[in-house]
């Protein structure tokens, strides 16, 4: 004989109707009848139980709809999280850029600039998005200059401001 494994389903399938038994038992007795199961009483705790479903189904919607909310305020705080750890970063390189400029005799070029970061740096990748960010800011300024075989080109180079002043927030 095959031995049924026992799982939540089942188990409370076997609670429930244990339950619907002694819910019988006691509703004869409290209105005055033997303590027997009649099928009065097994029809009334049909309908006992069905409103019982229907407040488990309620709660178990309810504890659902909460988790979810959880997940959405935990995803929205890691979004926080990100966009925060990348405006850091941007207004360090920002930064580091600003102050290898400050070095710099000659105009430069924005690519010049995202090299002196290092070999696929967040100043590399970004190179020209910090240049007009930090011209933006009225730290670099932007000059146009002629390089044979090439034509214009556009270069920067550090303002007054950009000497003595750094990058909020950095």
């Amino acid at each position: 004989m095959a031995v049924e494994e026992e799982t939540p389903e089942l188990a409370l399938e076997t609670h429930t109707a244990l339950m619907r038994l002694k819910l019988a038992v006691a509703a004869a007795i409290y209105h005055g009848e033997s303590a027997a199961v009649t099928w009065e009483w097994w029809c009334w705790t049909e309908h006992l139980l069905e409103h019982h479903r229907r407040v488990r189904t309620a709660c178990q919607t309810a504890v659902g709809i909460t988790r979810v909310g959880e997940s959405v305020e935990q995803g929205v705080k890691d979004a926080l999280r990100k966009q925060a750890r990348e405006a850091t970063e941007h207004t360090t390189a920002m930064q580091r850029a600003l102050k290898w400029a400050r070095k710099q005799p000659m105009p430069f070029t924005a690519s010049e600039q995202g090299r002196a970061g290092g070999r696929r740096s967040y100043r590399e990748e970004n190179a020209k998005r910090l240049c007009a960010d930090l011209v933006a800011a009225g730290l670099l300024a932007q000059v146009t200059e002629d390089v044979a075989h090439c034509g214009p080109v556009l270069k920067y180079t550090v303002t007054e401001l950009g000497r003595t002043q750094d990058v909020q927030g950095a």
